[in-house]
């Protein structure tokens, strides 16, 4: 099977398992929601903090350079597996260390989460899972790769319901999270080739040292500074507003984010293409515009929705305990819009072994969080959070597509435009809608669908009119891209 096809394949199977992804997480946050008090997830949101935090020494980013790596052997799996596993387990050793210094300062409940964490990292994408899983990814083996996802969260999600109806509490998000790592590393070890024998293993310390020097340390700056991006507004909130506060902040994070499981697996896919045609610009440039513009079209609907309908969703969803949630959905639609766009942007830099830069802009989103954020939270506590953490990432998104045009051709207009008129005509009706106060009388639940109904239409009418031939012929490709006999294989 040519890469065009198997990626094509891979988006395929893994979009379809992220609709039935979404569909099931979003019942099962649900139920967690009713089930649970905000308090409880502001304490697993602090507590997670802590653990993403201490664990950054062992995020060299080994994985990505094992797929960017072209001669793949024995002795390179195996220096992976011994690196992976050595890191993993002086992180959870560590963990254990500092747990007393952190209940000098917090709540008992925060750092037995913590430890729990910790402990559950050791069967994660990073250690005894890192490398069964990227040889999976390498491949573009995306349908075990789906149905393991669509079992390791249905699971996760019965047994931590059930623990939560029973009043269990704080104990069913440990098993959630812990059961998302558990079962795939098992199911992974399951059904990947390559086994795992003590007689085999190999440890070759040059090619370690390509692992770290395949840019290594640029990608560990990339973590750190991800990780202040997505994280640090939680230690923010939680040490100085509080862990109720905390809880709202993370459920809206959460919802803000997930939409995304279709976007963020076309991103996954994406990374071994990118990759395998790093050579040949035209080809790049090509597949930038194909992968960013489907982003940027699905991004602006999502967010359109998410604005619009919040309040009417969280109330009829989850009821009025979560109310405090509200604004705060609308206010991170910037960001739920942007990170994926960032991700898919930073993929290419990855591929064609621009690291350097790409950390460079990490760097930048990073020290704009750690010195403007803590004011922002201490003046605007929540609110400030969620806007300025959206900010910072469309800054880098901006930066770096101001660096990648001087790679290869962007064609801005055509990835840009027509998005950006539909989502405007979508906005004008959300405002005449709210204007002449239609909603006056009507339930919550009708309101709510009305608002996906007529909005979202207009959207994707909008967008329709404005490239429907276009929109033909994308069709067409992924088509013959997907048929026995593909006509486009030598584009890809």
């Amino acid at each position: 099977m040519s890469l065009a096809r198997r990626a094509v394949s891979g988006s395929i199977f893994l979009s379809i398992s992220s609709i039935i992804l979404i569909v099931i997480g979003f019942i099962g946050n649900i139920a967690l929601a009713r089930l649970l008090a905000p308090e409880i997830f502001g304490i697993v949101s602090l507590a997670a903090f802590f653990f993403d935090f201490v664990q950054r020494p062992r995020l060299f980013g080994f994985n990505l350079a094992l797929i960017h790596r072209k001669d793949v052997d024995e002795t390179t799996i195996s220096t992976h597996f011994i690196l992976q596993i050595s890191f993993t387990v002086s992180i959870i050793v560590l963990s254990l260390l500092i747990s007393p210094l952190l209940l000098l300062k917090y709540d008992k409940n925060v750092v037995f989460t913590f430890m729990a964490i910790a402990a559950f990292a050791l069967f994660d994408n990073e250690g005894l899972n890192s490398t069964q899983y990227t040889l999976m990814e390498k491949e573009l083996r995306y349908k075990a790769v789906s149905i393991v996802n669509l079992i390791s969260l249905t699971v996760a999600f019965v047994i931590a319901i059930l623990f939560a109806y029973f009043g269990f509490g704080i104990v069913s998000l440990i098993l959630f999270r812990g059961l998302q790592n558990l079962i795939p590393c098992l199911s992974y070890w399951i059904i990947n080739p390559w086994r795992f024998r003590f007689s085999k293993l190999k440890f070759d310390k040059e090619i370690a040292k390509w692992f770290v020097r395949q840019k290594g340390v640029f990608i560990w700056i990339i973590g750190v500074m991800g990780f202040l991006l997505l994280t640090f507004n939680d230690f923010l909130i939680g040490t100085f507003a509080g862990i109720t506060l905390l809880g709202f902040y993370s459920m809206a994070f959460n919802i803000a984010r997930m939409p995304l499981g279709p976007i963020s697996n076309i991103i996954q896919v994406a990374f071994p293409m990118y990759s395998k045609i790093q050579d040949d610009k035209e080809k790049i440039s090509n597949a930038f515009d194909f992968v960013t513009g489907f982003l940027i079209r699905i991004g602006f609907l999502i967010s359109l929705l998410l604005f619009t309908c919040a309040r009417e969703a969280v109330l009829v969803l989850m009821g009025s305990k979560w109310e405090g949630s509200i604004l705060l959905i609308q206010l991170l639609v910037l960001y739920s819009f942007g990170r994926p766009l960032n991700d898919a942007i930073g993929s290419i830099f990855m591929a064609l072994g621009r690291v350097k830069e790409y950390s460079r802009v990490s760097i930048i989103q990073g020290m704009l969080m750690l010195v403007v954020a803590p004011a922002i939270v201490y003046f605007f506590k929540a609110k400030g959070a969620a806007i300025f953490v959206g900010l910072v990432v469309v800054i880098g998104v901006i930066l770096l597509q101001i660096i990648l045009r001087h790679e290869f051709y962007i064609n801005f207009k055509k990835i840009y435009l027509n998005p950006f008129i539909s989502i405007l005509f979508g906005f004008l009706a959300y405002l005449i809608f709210e204007l002449f106060g239609y909603r006056l009388g009507m339930s919550n639940v009708m309101v709510l669908i009305i608002k996906i109904v007529l909005f979202g239409g207009i959207y994707l009418l909008t967008l329709y009119l404005l490239e429907s031939k276009d929109l033909i012929n994308k069709f067409r490709m992924l088509k013959s891209l997907y048929s026995e006999k593909p006509v486009v294989d030598e584009k890809y």
